[in-house]
């Protein structure tokens, strides 16, 4: 059971995660997607400050947007 308490992301790491992915568009589609996994309603609370928001949203967009998401691995002007 420690292995799984140590693997296991937190509800913001896990946020961003989601978001990098470009299949979730909103907060709720994020937030909903962490219940799906697991995460209880305290744990996503913590997603929902306004600038969190915001940069979670912004992400969402970013990665629908582009054709080469996700790219976090990649240095700048690096391609796929």
């Amino acid at each position: 059971m420690t292995d799984q308490l140590q693997t296991r992301l937190t509800p913001l790491e896990r946020a961003f995660e989601l978001a990098c992915t470009g299949r979730y568009g909103t907060m709720g589609e994020i937030a909903n997607a962490l219940a799906k996994e697991g995460y209880t309603v305290d744990e996503r609370r913590q997603l929902f400050g306004t600038t969190l928001s915001r940069q979670l949203r912004d992400i969402c967009r970013s990665a629908r947007n582009s054709d080469l998401s996700p790219t976090l691995s990649g240095g700048p002007g690096e391609r796929m």
